[in-house]
């Protein structure tokens, strides 16, 4: 897995090919990497806090598009607040250590710009 720009205009598609697991997404501006997504500011801009539809625009905590949801098949119920999967919650929860995890996925995908976790753990910021 390896980060990409999106130059504006252009779609990304998140498929959840696997049925009721949700897709943990980060979004960043390219131009400035501390401008991260935000769910809170997107909800407070956007005056809901689930339901997002085609329209919504997804900001970044200095309150700028960073995208806009153009196709939802979904009912608009999305998991917006919440930590991402890691080691740490599936070793607590399952007793298992070195299990895949979203936070790794995300990390090993910004490797190329060598973040480390503290900078995808975003409930923190």
């Amino acid at each position: 897995m390896k980060a990409r720009v999106i130059e504006k205009g252009h779609v990304t598609r998140i498929v959840n090919i696997n049925g009721k697991q949700c897709a943990d997404c980060i979004l960043w501006d390219a131009a400035d990497l501390s401008n991260v997504l935000n769910c809170c500011m997107t909800m407070m801009l956007n005056r809901r806090w689930n339901k997002w539809r085609p329209g919504d625009i997804l900001f970044s905590k200095a309150c700028e598009n960073l995208a806009m949801i153009t196709e939802d098949k979904t009912d608009g119920t999305h998991a917006a607040l919440g930590a991402f999967c890691n080691e740490a919650y599936t070793r607590a929860t399952t007793g298992i250590s070195g299990c895949p995890n979203c936070r790794d996925n995300l990390l090993a995908a910004m490797a190329q710009y060598e973040f480390s976790a503290n900078d995808l753990d975003w409930a923190v910021a």
